[in-house]
This record gives structure tokens, C-alpha cells and sequence, in this order.
């Protein structure tokens, strides 16, 4: 795909100087990371729009929202503002006067733009913890064994990958094949805007894996809500250090040249980064991060024949861990 991909084509879009508008969504597909890179990689006149939609825009989720209110704009208003943006195109007016602004919509708060991104934000580090806790400072040394479940998958109202549904559902019966570390409730409201990273120290019995990580939100009824996601094949856990996406975080070439097997028994690293998320979860909210190495009939799982793999993932100092852009208030 990279082949065709407006990746390579980044430069002679650039160069064309053709202003355009793209609109995406925090949960479909990746949608929202790829209007992100477009965004970075390209200097053309652009409005760039993310928002809580479903695939068509047609469907609003917000799960931080209290009052329930609807969530604009509306379809109807979103048709009427294509038909704006075309006209400014004709007229000429979009390549003198549009610029590049990116429009995001933050989850429990509403609507901002920026012309820069990632917005800037302070790194916030918590760290996996003994008794399945998610904590500001690391914890003794130690490990947490998840035997892989070739049939695990995600609950069927959790189809960030099916472009017709819409809606996470409450996630709190959903923790069967995999690890769930939880923070104490927040003392303060906390922002999150940006691209969450993961950095994992885990030993594996195969030579490869796919490891998933969840970032929900935790009410405090119990009540859990999907905030974002990421996920990586061992394989390709390389960081590609002259990606032009850089910024966003730890990229991948998932080049075969790049390809480094795990060696069974032995620790390695694995940096990724999830997919963009804004949102303003209020005090007594709680964090959780759910560590996941299958999601059937999703994602394949690796390796794809023979025994699946047992993963012990390191605790403490030298352990697992996420990085939390956070805007300061």
C-alpha cells in the first residue's frame, strides 16, 4: 500500500499548492492518525477536522460527555460546510486564505484548533504495578505472565475496525486475556491531547508476538470507556529513527530488512506509539491500560502456527510503562 499511499505522494500534493478539507474521526480505523500525518507530512491550504464520528460522520460518541448534549456539527451542518469549502476553492479564495489549521474535538470538553501538532504538551509517565495498579512512580521489580488466547477478541461493541458501527460500550466485563493495570482516582481534572506512548519490556517463549495496549477511562462507578489504542508485531519493533513522523513519536519501517526476532527466554523492548485521542477526563476518573497480545478476527495472531506464547511483562524502574501527553491547565 505504501506504494500508492499519499505518503509517496506527499511532495507533489505539496508542490500543487491544491487546497483541500479532510474530515476523520477518533475511532474509525486509523482514520484519525492519517489525517495527522497528512496534516505534518504535506504544506498545502488544509482544514483538517477530527472529531467523535462514526465512519460517515453520521453518529456522534463521547462517553466523557456529561450533560449528553448534541454534538456538533450535525450531518446536515458537515454537507453544508463541504459545499462552503468547494466554493471557496472555485473562487480561489481557499488557496489565498484557508492556511492549515487542524480542528479536534476534545473528548468531555468540545471543539479547538490549532496550527501545529502535536499541540504542546509535558510527557507524563505511569508505570505498571504490583497488584495490577497504574502508578506515577515505578514499584519493585517484578513480572506478569499473560498466556496468549488465540481466540481472544474484542467485544463485539468495541469495532473501532468495523466502519458501521459506533460506540465502545462499558469495557468493564471485558478483561479476560489480558493484564488491566488501574490508577488511583485523579485528584485533578487531566487532558490528554496528543499520541499516548507505550514502552514495554516483556519475555517471550516464540521468536514473535502481536501486543495490543487499551487506554480507557475508568469511571467512578466502574464503568471503563475505551480512550484510545495501539499495537505492534514484535517482529517489527525496530524504531525507524529517520521517519518524517517522528514527532508524533517512536515509528516503524515494518520493513523485512528491519525484521528482529525475539530471542526465547531473553528481555526486549518494544516502543510504540497509539493512535492520537484528545480528551478531558474530570477528578475522580481513574486511568487503566490493558496490555492484550490477541484480537480476533481483527488482527492475525503471531506466531501464526504452534503453541501460542506465554509473555512476562517487566515491572519496576527498567519496566512497562506510558508516556501521557498532557496539557497543563
Amino acid at each position: 500500500m505504501l506504494d500508492w499511499s499519499n505518503r509517496e505522494a506527499a511532495d507533489r500534493v505539496s508542490r500543487s499548492g491544491t487546497p483541500y478539507q479532510n474530515w476523520a474521526s477518533w475511532f474509525d480505523l486509523g482514520m484519525a492518525h492519517g489525517a495527522v500525518c497528512r496534516f505534518l507530512l504535506q504544506s498545502n491550504p488544509m482544514n483538517v477536522i477530527i472529531g467523535p464520528w462514526n465512519h460517515d460522520g453520521s453518529g456522534t460518541y463521547d462517553p466523557l460527555q456529561a450533560d449528553g448534549a448534541p454534538i456538533l456539527p450535525t450531518p446536515s451542518m458537515q454537507h453544508a460546510n463541504n459545499l462552503r469549502f468547494a466554493n471557496l476553492c472555485f473562487s480561489g479564495r481557499a488557496a489565498r486564505e484557508q492556511g492549515k489549521v487542524l480542528h479536534y474535538y476534545t473528548l468531555g470538553e468540545g471543539w479547538k484548533s490549532t496550527a501545529v501538532w502535536p499541540v504542546p504538551a509535558t510527557r507524563q509517565r505511569w508505570y505498571i504495578s504490583t497488584g495490577f495498579r497504574l502508578t506515577a512512580s515505578p514499584d519493585r521489580a517484578g513480572l506478569d505472565s499473560l498466556q496468549v488466547n488465540p481466540a481472544a477478541q474484542e467485544d463485539d461493541t468495541s469495532m473501532r475496525w468495523d466502519t458501521d458501527r459506533l460506540g465502545f460500550g462499558n469495557r468493564r466485563t471485558f478483561l479476560d486475556g489480558r493484564l488491566a493495570y488501574t490508577s488511583e482516582p485523579l485528584t485533578r481534572d487531566l487532558e490528554i491531547t496528543g499520541h499516548p506512548v507505550v514502552y514495554l519490556n516483556v519475555t517471550s517463549t516464540c521468536e514473535d508476538s502481536a501486543v495490543f495496549v487499551y487506554l480507557e477511562a475508568v469511571k467512578p462507578d466502574g464503568e471503563s470507556y475505551l480512550l484510545t489504542e495501539g499495537q505492534l508485531r514484535a517482529l517489527h519493533r525496530k524504531v525507524w529513527t529517520d521517519s518524517p513522523l517522528s514527532a508524533l513519536g517512536p515509528q516503524h519501517s515494518y520493513l523485512k530488512r528491519d525484521a528482529e526476532p525475539l530471542i526465547p527466554g531473553e528481555p526486549a523492548i518494544l516502543i510504540f506509539t497509539l493512535f492520537p485521542i484528545s480528551a478531558r477526563l474530570p477528578s475522580g476518573y481513574r486511568l487503566r491500560v490493558c496490555l492484550a497480545c490477541s484480537d480476533k478476527p481483527n488482527f492475525a495472531n503471531m506466531p501464526a502456527d504452534g503453541a501460542p506464547p506465554l509473555l512476562k511483562f517487566h515491572r519496576g524502574a527498567a519496566g512497562c510503562y506510558i508516556d501521557l501527553p498532557i496539557i497543563e491547565s
